[in-house]
């Protein structure tokens, strides 16, 4: 360092005294405090000139923050964080960018080491995201994010999160894109690593979907659908300095080995570049960031009128058609989502429909994203008629036939009131054509018609086991209402065989206890004997007739007359009689078809005698005769 002192042991350097004072600080007090009257000094010498370089001021202003921690009775020691946070506030946008720079790092340094809390560090670091350098962007953006996290890492401190979100909630109102765009990726970065989750948050975030700034906006939306890591990217601005501290993909990492291997010249920047990149590779590989499984659409207040704003802004058209295709993807998902009614929407969409339409696949998703069962069939059948109008024709190509196909079936599937006989029979011709993904959309079609709606399908296309085949669509906005907790017949079942479900979660903590009992209690049975297949047939016959005769209801209270011998009651199914254990859910979530056949098993092996009482039998009638 250029600053020389004098000092009891001759002359020396900031360095070498920072070096000693820091081993002994009292008996070099006298030392540094004069330093720290020279920074004083310079620090006036910079306020007259802020744009000329200092690297005298610089020096001191370094040692200062360095040995301030070790006088913490000082004066001094005190005031200078609040002085550095000053300076930035008053003439960030006038000092040269080195001393702006150095004054940034030793703020955040004095953060680190307790000096300076977050909530007087934080209005002081975000006014510096409108300055024109990107490398001091780029890092108070990396150390406001790690300092949040850091701060919430053992238990979320919840009255500073909420003084720090409403500064950056009051910031992002502001009018400046820049600084908007970086406090928004502040967000989704600590939404990201589920440090701020909650619905505050998200909900600022869906405010920001009407940013009059593209770049605000996308980012929002790209949050919305689940590809926030998209809006996470790096910092494009206008500058070109401040590479060095961005992350390094893939590609970049291959085009500098590339650039180090292959007719290259190797230089020692190079290899200092490829150590860079492979080292944060590394650490992100090694230290993964913990996904929030709960989704932000859930999140949001009025889902309605949030769709509907959107949708106005929609149709005001001013935005390029990417960016409507966004719009109308993230409209789509809260209309399926939140099951919300727009007719509006599907006659909006129809408009775009067509196998030339840019991005037409997408359209067709947002299409199927945004039905569900409460939409009125009405609304649903232009857009179908226009699907097949415009994609089911013998003047497009194969790939269109199959897409427009293919696109209908999602839709009627979600809402089978919405096609109607004459279409389907149009639709249905196409299982003959030439190209073989046609014919196979167009089976499918048939397929789910003969599950969800077979009286539109002609009679020789509704197949022999087609379901609901007496006729029995539900109407619109119809619902089953369940009497009964699905699942308990099996678990009637289960009682009925003699096996209690509730043992079977007693001792679940003890592991190998269970492994060993359960390889003692089971019986392998060969499955292909006659006796086995023959109970296993009359058991599936019965349950069938007892299911035609009064539905699902009415055999889970047929089936245990063990329940109804414990309640006495006219009610007698499990779900009343008793109160329902952990392990009671182990037998009503499993498959029927296993049920089944342990039910067959035991009786049979009740029915069957055992193989040693056979032979014991035998043996005493040899006896018998013999005698």
């Amino acid at each position: 360092w250029g600053v020389r002192v004098v000092g009891r042991e001759g002359r020396m350097d900031l360095l070498h005294l920072q070096n000693v004072a820091k081993r002994d600080p009292d008996s070099y007090r006298e030392e540094v405090q004069q330093q720290f009257r020279h920074f004083e000094s310079q620090l006036l010498v910079m306020q007259m000139q802020p744009q000329a370089p200092h690297d005298s001021f610089v020096q001191l202003m370094n040692f200062a923050c360095h040995m301030a921690p070790h006088y913490p009775n000082l004066e001094f020691s005190k005031k200078l964080p609040q002085r550095l946070v000053d300076l930035l506030l008053e003439r960030a946008d006038s000092l040269h960018p080195v001393t702006r720079r150095a004054v940034a790092a030793d703020m955040l340094m004095l953060r680190n080491r307790g000096l300076l809390s977050l909530e007087v560090l934080l209005p002081a670091a975000i006014p510096l995201f409108k300055v024109q350098d990107k490398q001091l962007r780029q890092q108070l953006f990396n150390h406001v994010i790690n300092d949040v996290a850091k701060v919430n890492k053992k238990h979320p401190d919840h009255r500073l999160n909420r003084r720090l979100q409403s500064h950056f909630f009051s910031v992002m109102e502001e009018d400046h894109p820049q600084q908007a765009h970086l406090c928004l990726r502040i967000l989704l970065e600590l939404y990201k690593r589920g440090v701020w989750c909650d619905e505050r948050p998200v909900n600022v975030i869906s405010n920001a979907c009407f940013s009059e700034h593209n770049k605000v906006m996308v980012a929002a939306i790209h949050f919305f659908l689940g590809s926030h890591s998209e809006s996470s990217q790096q910092d494009g601005g206008s500058d070109s300095e401040g590479d060095a501290n961005q992350p390094v993909d893939g590609k970049a990492l291959q085009a500098l080995y590339h650039g180090m291997h292959k007719g290259a010249k190797k230089t020692q920047k190079r290899k200092t570049q490829l150590k860079r990149a492979i080292k944060m590779i590394k650490k992100k590989r090694a230290k993964p960031i913990v996904q929030v499984n709960v989704s932000a659409i859930q999140l949001i207040y009025d889902p309605h009128t949030f769709c509907e704003k959107l949708f106005s802004q929609l149709k005001r058209a001013v935005h390029k058609f990417d960016i409507r295709v966004l719009l109308m993807d993230l409209i789509s998902r809260l209309i399926g989502f939140h099951e919300l009614i727009m007719p509006a929407f599907y006659s909006h969409i129809q408009k775009f429909l067509s196998p030339h339409q840019e991005n037409v696949t997408k359209l067709l998703a947002c299409a199927v994203q945004a039905t569900h069962n409460l939409v009125p069939p009405d609304c649903i059948e232009p857009l179908i008629h226009s699907i097949a109008n415009q994609f089911v024709t013998d003047r497009n190509t194969s790939e269109a036939i199959a897409l427009g196909l293919n696109s209908i079936r999602e839709i009627s599937s979600r809402q089978p009131l919405c096609m109607d006989q004459t279409l389907l029979q149009d639709l249905v011709d196409y299982r003959k054509y030439k190209d073989k993904g046609v014919s196979i959309a167009a089976r499918s079609l048939v397929q789910l018609f003969r599950v969800v709606n077979p009286q539109l399908l002609k009679k020789k296309d509704r197949g022999k086991l087609a379901v609901n085949s007496e006729g029995t669509i539900l109407p619109y906005g119809k619902r089953i209402v369940p009497d009964s907790i699905e699942g308990i017949e099996l678990l009637e079942m289960a009682y009925q065989m003699g096996s209690d479900p509730v043992d079977m979660s007693e001792n679940e903590g003890e592991e190998e206890e269970d492994v060993s009992s359960e390889e003692e209690d089971w019986v392998t049975v060969d499955t292909s004997d006659e006796d086995v297949q023959e109970a296993l047939r009359l058991e599936r016959q019965k349950a069938l007739q007892k299911k035609k005769k009064g539905g699902r209801g009415k055999v889970g209270r047929s089936s245990s007359s063990s329940a109804a011998a414990v309640s006495g009651s006219g009610n007698n199914s499990a779900s009343t009689t008793r109160s329902l254990a952990s392990g009671d859910f182990i037998p009503m979530n499993a498959d029927t078809g296993d049920l089944d056949l342990m039910r067959a098993v035991h009786k049979w092996k009740e029915a069957k005698p055992e193989k040693g009482d056979e032979e014991e039998e035998d043996g005493s009638g040899v006896e018998d005769g013999g005698n």
